[in-house]
């Protein structure tokens, strides 16, 4: 078989957006990786590029609209309540692909919210968010899973009481992979009880100050790498 030449191999990636966007024609991330091949052709794509980026954009705002009239749904109900409704609303995607080290295939675990107060690592607060952080997976329950993990994390931190208050969003997420045992099992070794967080393989985490309409907390996804 005679292989094909990077132009070729760059025609036959660009069908396969196309014929993924007419299946999926409200997926962003879709949208936002076809956007980045385009623009690899060069300047004269660039107007054609924009257009899905475009799209996407508009996607992602009505995404977050939705989020936040769901949260007003449930403000009312206590935590535990709370937590198993949103559980049941969120949409789990199943197997889908995304950029991970290249587009590979992966499958939704988990999706929940973590209400309570972000703690940052060796602070005083830590261990009530990692009890948090364990109670929310055992609500939603199902692990611990085999394999290499992608996960995505966003923390609601507080407002400030003053200036020396601040998270630092590394020390935000070393406590809350920690508290993770129920979703990556245990290290296999001989020191003491950890998260085998080794197998997260793909991380990607932000944060944002809690806004008037919601409470600290931190929304968390976990999905497993495919062959």
């Amino acid at each position: 078989m005679t292989p094909k030449t990077p132009t070729e191999t760059d025609s036959v990636r660009n069908l396969s957006y196309r014929l993924a966007l007419l299946r999926r024609p409200d997926d962003p991330a879709l949208m936002r990786e076809a956007a980045q091949m385009l623009w690899l052709h060069g300047p004269s794509w660039d107007d054609i590029a924009a257009e899905p980026e475009r799209r996407a954009e508009t996607l992602s705002k009505r995404a977050e609209s939705q989020a936040d009239s769901t949260g007003h749904e449930c403000a009312d109900l206590p935590p535990s309540a709370r937590l198993r409704w949103l559980s049941r609303r969120r949409p789990r995607r199943g197997t889908t692909s995304t950029r991970i080290m290249g587009i590979v295939k992966t499958e939704v675990l988990l999706q929940l919210d973590v209400p309570g107060r972000p703690a940052s690592y060796s602070s005083a607060a830590e261990a009530p968010w990692k009890a948090a952080v364990r109670a929310a997976i055992s609500q939603v329950g199902g692990g611990p899973w085999a394999g290499r993990f992608s996960v995505v994390m966003e923390f609601r931190t507080p407002q400030a009481s003053n200036a020396n208050e601040i998270w630092d969003l590394d020390n935000l997420i070393k406590p809350t992979l920690d508290a993770m045992e129920g979703v990556f099992g245990l290290r296999a070794w001989n020191g003491p009880a950890q998260a085998a967080d080794d197998r997260v393989v793909h991380l990607e985490a932000s944060k944002r100050t809690v806004r008037a309409d919601e409470l600290p907390g931190a929304w968390i996804e976990v999905r497993r790498l495919l062959p």
